[in-house]
């Protein structure tokens, strides 16, 4: 927006000068035909008059290149202006694509953020559980060698089979000798 206000005012400014020197050249031409009429009714043109004739040809002539070479680079700087601006307007669409395509980007960073943080938590899970399943496989193992264990021992130093409990007692021998008719 700022760039083509700047190409209008420069436009603008640029047919200003080339109206002023416009002017300005008709004006030199008018005095040039004014001074050429005056000596061709005195009749006599002096050295002076012919040196500034020639003088005021020249500087028409000059003034007339300088104003060419003002309008070309006036067009220049104006092709310059309109190329500028269409680069400008590129350069901010490339730059508001891009500037959505960070947005895109750290939306996508703050989800594997969320996504990495889930991952650990859940690693950190699994590993608490892994070292509890060691630990219980481990003390499973240490019962089963304690139990073979003592199989091993038990077999190894038998001890006499304790004699199966009897909720009678035994009656005492004297007195099954009594009854039989005992000497």
């Amino acid at each position: 927006m700022q760039a083509s206000q700047a190409v209008r005012a420069d436009r603008v400014l640029s047919q200003t000068l080339l109206s002023e020197y416009e002017k300005a050249l008709d004006r030199l031409e008018l005095e040039q035909r004014n001074a050429e009429e005056h000596s061709r009714q005195s009749g006599v043109i002096g050295c002076d008059e012919l040196a500034r004739k020639k003088a005021s040809v020249a500087a028409m002539k000059k003034a007339k290149q300088i104003q060419a070479e003002s309008e070309e680079s006036l067009r220049n700087s104006l092709k310059i202006l309109e190329q500028t601006q269409q680069t400008s307007v590129e350069t901010a669409s490339l730059l508001k694509g891009q500037t959505e395509q960070l947005k895109d980007i750290y939306a996508g960073v703050a989800g594997l953020d969320d996504g990495l943080r889930t991952s650990n938590r859940l690693l950190a899970q699994i590993a608490r559980r892994a070292c509890q399943d060691r630990l219980t496989a481990c003390l499973f193992v240490i019962l089963v060698i304690c139990i073979v264990g003592a199989v091993i021992v038990r077999m190894l130093f038998h001890a006499p089979a304790p004699e199966p409990w009897n909720p009678v007692p035994p009656a005492p021998a004297s007195a099954g000798r009594a009854m039989r008719g005992a000497p």
